[in-house]
């Protein structure tokens, strides 16, 4: 009796695993199916388990065509730089730029400008940094004529109290100095 219920026990054991590997492989098949931005909004709010798959789908796969378009259009590396630990961002925005997302991509939608526009006007010094060490362009202009330095300019002028504001203004001054080749 004992070695018929050890039997039994073990076989369905193994069929709670097999059961479990299973229903994980339809959710790494369904989450395959996410575009690059929505993997990374899963990596940064879902609960753990599912944050990891999304960042494995998202680090192991290839974009799609059509993604890549789409990231461009909207400035898309934006969403490669949002993780909190800068490492993580860097990483990301080397993972999107190895799938063709271009770091001087212009928004359609927003004056044509580009993401070191956008992270130069929101103030995030240490973002602006990692996009020009990976070739990001300070001397581009936004159907204004205006360039990250200006707006780093104009977000400063709003927000005087905010040391990181100078900080973006002093990184842009110097990137302008030294144009990228």
């Amino acid at each position: 009796m004992n070695m018929r219920f050890k039997r039994i026990a073990a076989w369905g054991l193994g069929i709670i695993v097999a059961g479990v590997i299973g229903l994980y492989g339809v959710v790494v098949f369904e989450t395959r199916k996410y575009t690059p931005s929505l993997l990374l909004a899963c990596v940064e709010v879902e609960r753990p388990l599912f944050a990891w798959t999304c960042k494995q789908v998202l680090l192991h796969s290839s974009f799609k065509p059509e993604h890549v378009v789409a990231l461009n259009r909207e400035i898309g590396m934006i969403f490669a730089l949002r993780p909190e630990d800068l490492e993580e961002a860097e990483k990301m925005l080397l993972l999107f730029m190895a799938q063709g997302v271009d770091i001087n991509a212009v928004a359609e939608n927003w004056k044509h400008r580009t993401v070191l526009h956008a992270l130069a006007l929101e103030g995030e010094a240490a973002r602006v940094k990692i996009l020009l060490r990976h070739g990001a362009r300070a001397d581009m202009r936004d159907t204004e004529g205006l360039t990250p330095l200006d707006l780093a300019r104009i977000g400063q002028a709003k927000n005087p109290n905010e040391p990181n504001r100078a900080e973006v203004v002093r990184i842009l001054e110097e990137a302008e100095k030294t144009p990228a080749e």
